[in-house]
């Protein structure tokens, strides 16, 4: 999938209402998200309001990214909305021996670098990202548009684990009667 890098419009402003899960998270951005998809983009990327520089996260996802020597790194900001579902891949990447950053994602000078990306959320858990599209620069990730060997790796873990292939050693699962 193909993301677009909003500069024009701010998801969150610093200290905001970005990590809470709330209508002024998601509300805000839906008219600028609506005129991407119309565009034939359907997911956005939102950088830091205060220098528009650091990664944040998509539109209705958190980012992550694998770096060429395999290292598991999302963004760390006070704007950005805690995922249930990055926490428990973090969880899962060093529990499989995978170095996990949580740190500033300056976009311009790494994200031609990194070897996968996507975008996790409670809904698809791992969407990979093939292209960032950034005014009239297009940044290409990985060798195709499927998931990236590592990011596939976490995403059948996660999954087994949540259909019960696998047992649930993070106790995530609850019995619901």
């Amino acid at each position: 999938m193909s993301a677009v890098v909003v500069d024009e419009f701010d998801r969150s402003a610093p200290l905001g209402m970005g990590p809470y899960k709330m209508g002024g998270n998601y509300a805000p951005v839906m008219q600028i998200n609506m005129r991407y998809h119309a565009l034939g983009h359907p997911i956005t990327l939102f950088l830091d309001a205060k220098e528009h520089r650091y990664i944040e996260e998509f539109n209705s996802s958190n980012f992550v990214a694998i770096t060429t020597e395999g290292v598991y790194v999302t963004p760390s900001s006070p704007s950005i909305l805690k995922s249930i579902t990055n926490a428990s891949l973090m969880q899962l990447a060093r529990s499989l021996g995978i170095e996990v950053q949580e740190r500033p994602i300056d976009y311009d000078k790494e994200i031609a670098t990194f070897a996968e990306v996507g975008a996790v959320g409670t809904a698809v858990i791992i969407t990979p990202i093939s292209q960032f599209l950034r005014g009239n620069q297009a940044v290409k990730i990985g060798q195709s548009d499927s998931m990236g060997p590592l990011l596939q790796r976490l995403y059948s873990a996660i999954s087994d684990v949540q259909t019960g292939r696998a047992p649930d050693v993070f106790h995530w699962m609850y019995l619901i009667v």
